[in-house]
């Protein structure tokens, strides 16, 4: 259409330039007309082009490319400070007061970074939900430290107060296992009385007490140390 409106209107152009006196008059009038209506047809063209062009509607990125192309964003010119690093400087320190007493940030005081306390129960929720039956390098099983959980609360508060000898009444564990329970005895709960007493007992006993286990869930005989009060470990 717009296309068509042109070429009318440059064929009144030259008909206009090119008709005789009676008929100029009629001519530039019929000319000015078409130039009009082509110009509206033109800037409604134009209007459209660049409504779709800058749509707000497009991605950011191709819009400011858009934008760019067409020179209507400046060039980004870095930025250049004519004063002397030192002077700057000098101009910070002039401005700045030192107090003796600083007070805090009121962030710093208010927001600080802290681990939600944790209860008892929910770590021994934790650990039962463990599926995976991997053992550590301590060679201990996950159905073990499972079976033992309900003496970690009692085994913390022991290992939280200072005692320079342990208690008699836990140092005295005979294991006395008959045949029919031997394959019981291997899984590890029957050998809980003797790990608290482990826990228990001083640091040279306790070395004396590890040597007494083989490490596949057999204990050896071994006689305990004089003053502990414990009976001998039978296998």
């Amino acid at each position: 259409m717009n296309k068509r409106s042109i070429l009318e209107r440059d064929m009144a152009y030259d008909d206009w330039r090119r008709a005789p006196p009676d008929r100029k008059t009629l001519a530039h009038l019929r000319y000015k007309t078409l130039r009009n209506k082509t110009n509206t047809l033109i800037d409604k063209a134009k209007s459209q082009y660049t409504t779709r062009f800058l749509d707000s509607t497009i991605p950011t990125k191709t819009l400011w490319k858009r934008v760019r192309s067409v020179g209507a964003a400046k060039d980004k010119t870095p930025a250049v400070c004519c004063f002397h690093p030192d002077d700057v400087n000098q101009a910070f320190l002039s401005s700045f007061i030192a107090k003796d007493n600083p007070r805090p940030s009121r962030a710093a005081a208010t927001f600080r970074f802290s681990f939600r306390p944790v209860q008892h129960w929910e770590v021994v929720n934790a650990i039962c939900d463990i599926r995976s039956n991997a053992t550590g390098v301590d060679g201990l099983p996950i159905c073990f430290i499972k079976i033992i959980l309900p003496l970690s609360r009692l085994s913390s508060t022991w290992f939280r107060t200072p005692s320079s000898s342990s208690l008699s009444n836990w140092s005295c564990s005979s294991l006395n296992p008959r045949a029919s329970h031997l394959r019981r005895l291997q899984s590890g709960p029957t050998a809980t009385t003797t790990v608290v007493i482990y826990c228990q007992e001083p640091v040279p006993t306790r070395n004396k007490f590890l040597r007494t286990w083989t490490g596949n869930g057999r204990w050896l005989k071994q006689q305990p140390p004089v003053g502990t009060g414990a009976s001998q470990l039978r296998e």
